[in-house]
């Protein structure tokens, strides 16, 4: 009952520090546009202390009252907006989260159950396949080929029942499409996640299966709910779904400081509440099942990064066929991903065209038209050429941005590793500070960001923002990585051979690198493709994969070619680099169970004790 009271309260006194630090980071972005916050009252404003952290002290209370001012654009309260949106976006999320849970779990106790096996290296890039999908990229070929070419269902809206009443019987048609695309990618990031976990058990029992699941869905709601809230911002600018997300996107378009503000701040604390809620939950039914309450520390994006490492277990011999399958994806992943950068560097050589030259007399010309490979774009610009070049500003953004968040992420994860004691919470702490804010408060950070560079060299800038808001990724996988070398260490398992620890502890370095690098380039691809659908990435007339896209809507009956080419190559790509980590995720070397509980010892690249 003890560990119980001290699990809450500490559980609260995180949350507190968790809105105290998100809220300062926005203020902080706030307080460094060239446009004034107007959050305070005019009022106010006179009496308005000078200081950085009274200005702060000042805004913070205005905001947590739900004061957020007055929208610039439509002149009405921002409270009032947020709550006429927000219904819109449960009416999303909620069903999206539901197939997420339902579809993903059975994935993943399927695969752990056959872990490591032939079914398991046949069954995983179809579980891959779904976290690399581009949410957005999903949306627009769904609204294609299901309600442009078979009118299926509606392209876009909400079927709104205070206008047609009675009448309105097909809600369900408005809902499925951006229901699926919302929950496709969870579906992949539940069962990576649940697969991972059950490898770190020693018996897959039937009671071992279920406290993991219990764990997952009391511990792992909060990031989930700020992951999903992250993705409803594409899904309702693709089908024009009047939620939040919506009215997000278009804020930061339009300059609206005062709904930024509002919406981001809102949507943090909904997720920081419903963390400590369902820590509350988990902490009751934890004393009643005579259990230990545990953290399980969620990574920023799970679709990406699966979270749980396959920590607390020797390398073990597989069959010959299932690492004959592994090999071969892993061998035709290189090959795909190899080819796809080597296209893109040799963009110049492989055409003569222009990327950026317009034609308005060649517009939505049909591929292999006049010499053009991919036809052309709404204003006759060869679309073979901007594919190829957008593919190179895409990747080198992603590149730069991973090194970046590589070397932060690999930074931090050995401090975790190292950190003893006392030390460990804090650790905890801005790592958790990363899991349950980065979905709002980067969003916040990039889109700012841009307000205030509008007229500087975007690209540089831009792999420079992705790479400090992505090193999270990473430290999960080098904190357990540098928790088992020392424990090889404190335990003189090489004491007898120095050249074996150094020559394996080198390999696993490199490995856990090279990781760290691929998993790093495949979330800052999808977040650079993201911004720049948006139109906050890389700025026109430079191309980019997610540019691209971004008027395809446009030309759905005019070009319909423009939605495959970029969209199906970024997929490839990020296919092919998640599909290599998961192959050196495989490859790791970690310690046994039994071992570490001998020694008090917890490889937690994950678990944390509350």
């Amino acid at each position: 009952m003890i560990r119980f009271f001290l699990f809450i309260a500490y559980r609260a006194v995180q949350s507190i520090l968790l809105v105290l630090s998100a809220t300062f980071v926005i203020f902080l972005l706030v307080d460094a546009s060239p446009q004034p916050p107007s959050i305070i009252a005019p009022q106010q404003q006179e009496t308005q202390n000078d200081s950085l952290f009274g200005r702060y002290q000042d805004w913070l209370g205005d905001v947590l009252r739900d004061e957020f001012g007055t929208s610039f654009v439509s002149r009405r309260p921002v409270q009032e907006l947020i709550e006429e949106r927000s219904e819109a976006t449960f009416e999303l999320m909620s069903p999206a989260l539901s197939l997420a849970l339902l579809v993903g779990l059975p994935l993943g106790v399927l695969l752990g159950l056959v872990r490591h096996g032939f079914i398991d290296q046949l069954l995983r890039p179809l579980v891959v396949l779904p976290a690399a999908l581009p949410v957005f990229w999903l949306g627009l070929m769904l609204v294609y080929h299901l309600s442009f070419k078979q009118d299926t269902f509606p392209v876009g809206g909400r079927c709104d029942l205070v206008l047609t009443g009675d009448a309105c019987n097909a809600d369900f048609d408005h809902l499925f499409l951006p229901v699926l695309s919302l929950s496709v990618p969870l579906i992949g990031a539940v069962a990576l996640w649940f697969r991972r976990a059950l490898i770190e058990l020693d018996q897959l029992t039937v009671r071992n299966v279920f406290s993991t699941a219990f764990r997952f869905l009391m511990l792992t709601f909060a990031p989930l709910l700020a992951q999903l809230f992250s993705l409803v911002i594409l899904v309702e600018m693709v089908f024009a779904w009047p939620g939040i997300g919506r009215l997000l996107a278009e804020a930061v378009i339009q300059r609206d400081t005062p709904v930024v503000v509002g919406v981001l701040v809102t949507a943090t604390l909904w997720i920081i509440q419903t963390y400590l809620g369902f820590s509350l939950l988990y902490a009751i039914f934890s004393v009643l099942m005579n259990e230990s309450p545990r953290a399980y520390l969620l990574t920023t994006q799970p679709h990406l990064q699966g979270v749980a490492e396959e920590q607390a277990r020797e390398r073990t011999s597989r069959p010959a066929l299932s690492q004959l399958v592994a090999n071969a994806f892993t061998t035709v992943s290189v090959i795909v991903l190899s080819g796809v950068v080597v296209t893109a560097l040799a963009a110049d050589v492989l055409t003569d065209k222009s990327p950026t030259q317009t034609d308005v007399a060649s517009r939505f010309l049909e591929p292999g038209t006049d010499g053009h490979v991919l036809g052309t774009d709404s204003l006759g610009r060869d679309y073979f050429a901007r594919v190829l070049v957008g593919g190179r500003n895409s990747l080198s953004i992603a590149a730069r941005a991973a090194l970046i968040a590589s070397g932060i992420g690999v930074f931090v994860g050995l401090i975790g590793g190292l950190a003893f004691g006392v030390l460990n919470k804090p650790i905890n702490f801005f790592i958790n500070w990363g899991v349950l804010t980065i979905h709002t408060v980067v969003l916040l950070g990039l889109l700012m960001f841009f307000v205030l560079v509008e007229d500087a060299d975007s690209q540089g800038e831009l792999a420079l923002v992705i790479g400090l808001v992505s090193w999270g990724n990473c430290v999960p996988v080098v904190r357990g990585w540098v928790r088992e070398v020392r424990f090889g260490i404190t335990e003189g398992k090489f004491r007898d051979d120095q050249n074996e620890f150094l020559t394996r502890t080198l390999s696993d370095l490199g490995r856990v690198a090279v990781f760290a690098l691929g998993w790093n380039m495949a979330a800052a691809l999808l977040l650079e493709t993201s911004l720049s659908f948006l139109g906050m990435g890389v700025l026109p007339p430079d191309p980019s994969w997610g540019s691209l896209l971004a008027d395809a809507p446009q030309a759905f009956r005019m070009g319909a070619h423009l939605l495959t080419p970029p969209g199906l190559i970024l997929t490839v790509t990020v296919f092919a680099l998640l599909m290599i980590t998961e192959r050196l995720r495989d490859t790791f070397d970690f310690l046994r169970p039994e071992a570490a509980e001998d020694t008090g010892f917890v490889p937690d690249a994950q678990v944390v004790e509350a």
